[in-house]
């Protein structure tokens, strides 16, 4: 009797290409939704210390309905942070992301809570209240970032974002002592332990030659960053001295550029 040799079916092997099709294009677009995660919760971090660089302005600025209406619009846009955040399909960080979401919320009503314009001060609880809740936000926030790299790694782009949130932590800081200083109820910084404001200068500045580097390639985007650089030289002296002499008008009109521009730096890589 012929022993007869089974050929391979050509539609178990397109099945199982299909498969490999299927598994290949599924792990892409985790590491798509992986590295979006990273970026949007960073940059939930980068608004979440504008808003309070904004809620302390409108403390500065007395109630100036200017800076009122750019807290507004800093409050909408972490908003829509937090509806990119809640679709973004992560599921390692989903408890985090489940965690940020609901503290964010608190956060945003805080923030609206300044009551100089119709009280004439800004009272202590209202700043307290709004720093708690940062803090919380942002612990939260780190455990999403920490867990994106792990899957995604870092990226340009992320350095970038990273860079922008460190600037906007220290102008946030900056305009909190600024005000402080002129008599407006303090807040404790508790466990946020923020480095002094001269060791942030120099640790963005590092961030920033970092920068310069991985983009030297790059004529348009070099320019921009070369153009940042010069920015930040000028208003560095302040953060350095800070103890001598505050500028806080100077300070978040430059810082407002700086981390648009890197931004704009980011969004086109």
């Amino acid at each position: 009797m012929r022993k007869t040799t089974k050929r391979p079916s050509h539609i178990s092997l397109f099945a199982k290409l299909s498969l490999l099709l299927s598994f290949v294009v599924s792990n892409a677009s985790f590491a798509i939704a992986d590295e979006q995660t990273l970026i949007t919760s960073t940059q939930m971090k980068l608004a979440a210390y504008k808003v309070s660089t904004r809620f302390h302005q409108l403390t500065l600025h007395e109630g100036d309905s200017l800076i009122q209406e750019k807290l507004e619009q800093d409050i909408s846009f972490l908003s829509s942070l937090r509806q990119s955040l809640s679709e973004d399909n992560a599921p390692e960080s989903a408890e985090a992301i489940n965690e940020s979401l609901a503290i964010s919320k608190d956060y945003i009503d805080f923030a609206n809570k300044n009551e100089i314009a119709t009280e004439g001060f800004t009272s202590r609880y209202a700043i307290t209240d709004l720093h708690e809740a940062r803090f919380s936000l942002l612990t939260t926030l780190n455990k999403v970032i920490e867990k994106e790299k792990e899957v995604s790694g870092s990226s340009k782009k992320y350095d970038l974002y990273k860079a922008a949130t460190l600037l906007q932590q220290m102008t946030s800081d900056y305009v909190r002592r600024s005000v402080s200083t002129g008599g407006a109820g303090l807040y404790i910084e508790g466990q946020e332990n923020m480095d002094a404001p001269d060791v942030l200068a120099q640790k963005f500045s590092d961030q920033l030659k970092a920068i310069s580097q991985a983009h030297k390639g790059n004529k348009e985007l070099s320019s921009m960053i070369r153009s940042i650089d010069r920015k930040w030289r000028f208003i560095e002296p302040s953060f350095k001295n800070y103890n001598e002499k505050t500028v806080p008008f100077l300070v978040t009109k430059y810082c407002d550029i700086i981390v648009t521009t890197l931004s704009d730096v980011a969004d086109q890589i």
